[in-house]
Parts: structure tokens; sequence; C-alpha cells
């Protein structure tokens, strides 16, 4: 008995001094990528959106866009169509990602996370939860979610500079938040937001936003815009649509493009290349913004 009890403990010993800390198993595994999908909040498809902050030394990560894409062209279950469900029938981000994210770009680590969502969703339809843009003029990181608030967020920190409902009584666009901005020559920025005027309306307006505030500076219903500029509707039941915002060609000063969109025979949403305008949108200061008339413009052939 003395013998085996001498055995067993020089055994236990053996066994004691060969141990290493648990964490020496997976010292040569542990990689600056383990935190991608768990920690920063991204869902099942993870980043489907990132950016460089303003100095370069963070990346800021979403599981949405800007401009989100929807299953199947669609926003949801009811067949509201999206008026960029044509771009992608294959993008179909994560329903239920609604972190945004920052990561040192030297080391991966999460710097920041924040929930850029008002409200839970439940509905399991697919619908994208928010839109994100980031600005590096501004230092900051713009975001509009499903239920209508509109954010802004220092890149930096993730601190909330300001939090702003929609005004009038207005929703999100097609039941999809969309974001439309860019740096116009430094230091000024435009940031838009795309909302329909009710509910069961399928006309859009663009309202242009303090990047400091989040109050709306001025705006421009795409419906207007395409009539100043005398561009009559392609088809019965087309709606007018806010399509994109690019550089304009000349010192502060954007471009909106506008556009008939209509329902092919497939359901998807359709845009008009005979039936668009640009609007120019000039940027004198954070707080001053001009919109022009609508001007008419053919992009592609019918």
């Amino acid at each position: 008995m003395r013998t085996a009890t001498g055995s067993l403990g020089v055994l236990l010993a053996s066994l004691l001094l060969a141990a290493r800390p648990s964490r020496a198993m997976f010292e040569d595994e542990a990689g600056v990528s383990d935190f991608l999908l768990s920690t920063a909040g991204h869902g099942l498809h993870g980043v489907t959106y990132a950016s460089s902050t303003s100095d370069g030394s963070a990346i800021i990560t979403s599981s949405s866009h800007a401009h989100p894409f929807v299953p199947d062209g669609r926003v949801d279950g009811d067949g509201v169509d999206d008026p960029f469900g044509f771009v992608s029938d294959h993008a179909k981000p994560s329903s239920d990602g609604c972190y945004v994210s920052a990561r040192s770009s030297s080391s991966g680590s999460l710097l920041w996370r924040r929930d850029a969502c008002s409200r839970s969703s439940g509905s399991g339809s697919g619908v994208v939860r928010h839109a994100v843009h980031t600005s590096s003029n501004s230092k900051s990181v713009f975001t509009l979610d499903d239920a209508g608030v509109f954010r802004g967020w220092d890149e930096s920190t993730g601190a909330l500079k300001f939090d702003a409902g929609l005004s009038g009584g207005a929703v999100p666009a097609a039941g999809a938040p969309r974001l439309m901005g860019m740096d116009i020559d430094s230091p000024h920025s435009v940031i838009g937001t795309v909302s329909s005027a009710a509910a069961d309306s399928d006309d859009e307006i663009l309202t242009f936003r303090s990047a400091q505030t989040g109050e709306p500076i001025a705006g421009i219903a795409a419906a207007d815009a395409l009539g100043e500029a005398r561009v009559k509707q392609p088809k019965s039941g087309s709606a007018a649509r806010v399509l994109a915002l690019a550089p304009g060609g000349r010192r502060g000063v954007a471009t909106a493009l506008m556009g008939w969109v209509y329902a092919d025979g497939e359901g998807r949403s359709i845009a008009a290349g005979s039936g668009m305008a640009v609007v120019d949108v000039t940027v004198s200061s954070a707080s001053t913004c001009e919109i022009g008339q609508g001007r008419a413009v053919k992009v592609v052939g019918e």
C-alpha cells in the first residue's frame, strides 16, 4: 500500500510539473481576428460595411450599409419594393445585426461597439435594420435605424453626439433606412436621410442635416425635382425615388440623382433611365445648404 501510494504521488507530481497554464494550449492559435463575429455584434453574415476613420487609426464596421440591399429586391413579405433591390439579388445581409463597431487598424482589437437600433425586431423578415455613413471631415459615424432615429457618434470613442428623429412624421423610405452622404472639400460634409412623407407614400424625400446636431437644414422631394426638370412619369404607378448622391464637379457641390422607379413583371424595382433628374446641392458651411432646381438627364436608353 505504501508503494502504491508513493507511485501515485510521483505520478501526480509529474503531471503537475508537466502541466502549463491553460492559455498556453491556444497561444499559437490566438489571433487578432478571434473577435470578428462574436464580440463586434455583426450577426450571422458578419461585416458588410467597413470604412476607415479620419486618421486611419481605426476601421468602422457594421452588418449594414449606407444603401442597404434586401433579399430578392424587396423589403418585407408584404411585397413592398425597395429602390435598390434591383442592384443585386445576391446581397442578403443579416437582419439581426444592429451594432456598429470600431477596431484598431494596427491590432484589430475592439475599441468600441454601439447598438444602432432603437427597438428590437421580432419580424424575422430580412428587413435591414440600420444604415451607416462615416465622415472624415466631421470625424463622425452616422446611423439611421428602422424607427427613423438619426444618430451621430464620435469616431474615436463611440460617444453619442446627437440623437434626432425624422421630422414632420416622416418614416424611413420603403421601410428600409437609407443615408446618403459625402465629404465635400475640407472641412465641409453633407449627410442626408431618405424618407417617405407617410407610411403609405411611395415618393421619397431627401433631407440634408447638420453633421453636428442632426437637425434638418434643407430638403427636396424627388417628385418636385422631377417636376422642375419636366420629367414625366414613364408608367402608371411609378414612384419618385432618391437614387444616388455624387460629387458635383465643382468645389462645395454635390449632385443628387432622382428618378422614376417602377416594378417589372417579376416585382423587382427598375429605375427608368429616361425618367431621371439631377439636383445640385451647394454646401457653404456646416449649417448652410442650398438646393438648386432639378435638371433632366437621360442615363440610359430604353
